[in-house]
């Protein structure tokens, strides 16, 4: 009989885990509407179902305070990063040419553009050829920080989704100028401009181009990021650097 009444004694209640789990699933639920609720207004980051050939150009126009213009955010990086484009960096050559990068001030449209590079001087082993042979020399110099610092000028303004409609709307003499075969189109949308990004998406599809879409906060100038931390800008950022950037020294 005691080893039948210590049998029974080990029997498993499942109503604690009963419990447990409703008092789980109730907290989850409560961190869903407060995420939700704490959400309000957050512009979710969408993008169109067209999928852009990478062997294409991108065209990037510009949706802001509900109008559209063009934005020549690639051609600015590349005149701005001219001097160093291509070339190989050294531990005498750095100084030079980051400061010629400084110096850069172009305009494209309606913007205007200005280099903001910085390096550091550390102390390492490198080997260095003289005639005697390979000497080593503790010093080195990193490109470690580089932006282009795009602003409008004071003269900008876009066009309306009305404006749209006329057939000498910058916008569509753009798109005249460009070629279907080998460019394609990229908006950068704020929240306070979908409708007319939605007019100037169905007139670029008119015309025959593929188009996609990023969110974009309108904040200038705008700050962007080739050297170091480059995933900030997100996916509206050229791959300049990994194109024709410097070669590693």
């Amino acid at each position: 009989m005691a080893r039948l009444r210590r049998q029974r004694g080990l029997e498993m209640n499942l109503d604690s885990l009963t419990d447990i789990m409703a008092n789980t699933v109730g907290i989850m639920v409560f961190v869903m509407i407060f995420a939700v609720l704490a959400a309000r207004g957050t512009f979710v980051r969408k993008r169109l179902p067209v999928v852009h050939p990478s062997a294409k150009e991108r065209q990037v126009f510009l949706c802001t305070q509900n109008t559209v213009r063009r934005y020549p955010m690639d051609r600015l990086i590349d005149e701005v990063c001219a001097p160093i484009k291509g070339k190989k960096l050294t531990y005498d050559n750095i100084p030079g040419l980051v400061a010629r990068l400084n110096q850069m001030r172009v305009q494209e449209g309606d913007f205007e553009a200005v280099g903001e590079f910085h390096y550091t001087e550390s102390q390492s082993l490198n080997l260095v050829f003289t005639w005697d042979g390979l000497q080593p020399e503790w010093r080195s110099r990193d490109l470690d920080r580089g932006y282009v610092v795009i602003r409008p000028l004071g003269r900008s303004r876009g066009e309306t989704g009305a404006e749209l409609g006329s057939q000498e709307a910058r916008f569509r003499l753009a798109l005249a100028e460009m070629n279907r075969e080998r460019h394609w189109v990229l908006f950068l949308v704020d929240a306070d401009s979908l409708d007319v990004f939605e007019k100037a998406r169905d007139v670029a599809r008119g015309a025959g181009f593929e188009s996609n879409w990023e969110p974009w906060r309108c904040q200038w100038p705008e700050r962007i990021s080739l050297v170091g931390q480059r995933s900030e800008e997100g996916d509206a950022v050229a791959d300049w650097w990994d194109r024709f950037g410097p070669q590693s020294h």
